[in-house]
């Protein structure tokens, strides 16, 4: 497999840069395995990146493109207009959640299935692009909540 990654970050382990490949399907591979981890990071060229997050056969895959300042954050799946929550990480770094249960509330047709996020990130991996059988859909203002903010004050 070639490789089109610059850095993977795993539930678990420091970051790795320049992955070779073998590491990279292993690491995927473990992805949703009974005490294995929860989220995982693929950082392509230009600061792309594909993440996925869940536990319990429960996934949310997500893709960021960075333009200068700016950035487009997007989620694979089906719009039902239904939230649900899907829970990882094994240890809440806030230490209120039990293992696997801190929260992250998608669209309920966004939850997708183990396989389906593996071969995604497989063919991340291996093109550099994101998966074209799966619809991606912009979530950006969810994110654009999230920054810090400037206090001019």
């Amino acid at each position: 497999m070639t490789i089109r990654i610059e850095r993977i970050l795993i539930e678990g382990r420091d970051e790795i840069r320049r992955p070779p490949p073998a590491l990279v399907e292993s690491l995927v591979a473990t992805l949703g395995a009974p005490g294995g981890p929860t989220y995982l990071i693929l950082t392509g060229p230009g600061e792309q990146y594909v993440q996925a997050a869940g536990s319990d056969g429960r996934f949310a895959l997500e893709s960021r493109d960075t333009y200068g300042e700016g950035f487009q954050h997007l989620r694979a799946g089906m719009l039902t207009g239904r939230k649900t929550t899907i829970g990882y990480r094994r240890r809440c770094p806030q230490g209120i959640h039990p293992p696997r249960g801190c929260p992250h509330e998608i669209d309920a047709g966004c939850v997708l299935g183990l396989r389906t996020v593996r071969e995604a990130l497989l063919h991340y991996a291996r093109t550099g692009e994101r998966h074209p059988r799966l619809d991606w859909h912009n979530v950006t203002p969810e994110y654009l909540d999230k920054l810090p903010r400037d206090d001019p004050d």
